[in-house]
């Protein structure tokens, strides 16, 4: 990704776009339609936890996050536009067809996308804007790290996540890497648990940097088939953040 501004003049709003796409991943993505338009609307960012040597529009992330992808989605129009992408087009991973997770980076908004044989991620554009969103699978069963307002790809911020569950109770822990990253936002976690509206506060507990967290400080984003979204204020130091959650 490029960086067009003068970094001296950028607005405030813009600056908190710069915090997330830096530093960069290391890797282009790769265009999906680019034999089909001169200027490619779709761009895929492949993010992988499995070994050995990452295929080309792929990053290595953390063991235990798992496949998924991160798209570009730019309207290059003079007209505002629906512009989408097929999940047979995206890498997802251990997709069980229970739908998906997606993230959008710019607004730093959850929504669940549900399953099927062809699903298609579409967002409205503007004349000339470009969406970032992230695709992950829901696995049910499998606490999930979804993302943060930390860095665009949901993944190449974390340093280590460990996950253990039984039938009625659960644990994850994640652990970012320090520094580069917006001094404080939010992380969205799937919990494969369901309370009623509420219930959660009495059942989970977060700490931070081993310090418990007021409920206050965390929510119920969506109530899934399979679970509840969970999402957590935090904010990272200059050391290693560490956010646990049990339940």
């Amino acid at each position: 990704m490029l960086l067009s501004d003068d970094m001296s003049k950028i607005t405030k709003d813009r600056e908190k776009l710069v915090e997330q796409i830096v530093p960069g991943a290391g890797t282009p993505g790769i265009p999906l339609d680019l034999h089909a338009r001169t200027m490619p609307r779709l761009i895929r960012l492949v993010c992988s936890d499995k070994e050995g040597e990452a295929p080309r529009g792929t990053i290595k992330v953390a063991p235990g996050l798992g496949v998924w992808s991160v798209v570009s989605l730019s309207n290059w129009g003079d007209y505002k536009a629906r512009i989408g992408v097929s999940n047979h087009s995206l890498e997802l991973g251990d997709d069980k067809g229970k739908g998906y997770h997606t993230f959008n980076v710019w607004t730093n908004v959850y929504k669940y996308q549900p399953g099927g044989d062809n699903v298609t991620f579409e967002r409205t554009l503007n004349s000339h804007e470009t969406q970032i969103v992230v695709v992950k699978p829901v696995v049910p069963g499998v606490p999930t790290y979804i993302g943060s307002t930390f860095h665009f790809t949901s993944g190449f911020e974390i340093f280590k996540f460990e996950s253990k569950t039984n039938p009625n109770h659960g644990s994850l822990q994640v652990t970012f890497k320090p520094g580069h990253f917006k001094p404080d936002g939010i992380a969205f976690f799937f919990l494969p648990c369901i309370w009623a509206e509420g219930g959660y506060n009495d059942d989970v507990i977060v700490h931070v940097n081993n310090r418990v967290i007021k409920s206050e400080n965390f929510k119920m984003a969506a109530t899934l088939d399979d679970g509840t979204v969970l999402a957590v204020k935090c904010g990272l130091e200059k050391t290693a953040m560490e956010i646990s959650i049990v339940w």
